[in-house]
């Protein structure tokens, strides 16, 4: 469903889902990485395959987590 390939892939998911984009996605391509809910309930770490798209099609993967943003709450619960 991406003839064109990924260029932007905000992941929550993780496991075979992140594996597919990786597999599809285009060179410098953009991972923002929120979650893995998938392996939330596992109880060992499988990893996560195809990482080595990561490095020839020279992927940036960034994590993120709310906790880093708290500060912004007071803001963002005034404006909501």
């Amino acid at each position: 469903l991406c003839p064109r390939g990924i260029d932007v892939y905000f992941d929550n998911v993780g496991g075979g889902t992140l594996e597919a984009a990786l597999r599809h996605a285009n060179v410098a391509a953009r991972f923002p990485v929120c979650g893995m809910i998938s392996a939330y309930n596992e109880t060992q770490d499988r990893g996560v395959r195809v990482l080595q798209a990561m490095l020839n099609k020279r992927i940036t993967m960034t994590g993120f987590i709310i906790y880093d943003h708290v500060h912004k709450l007071p803001a963002y619960q005034a404006q909501v």
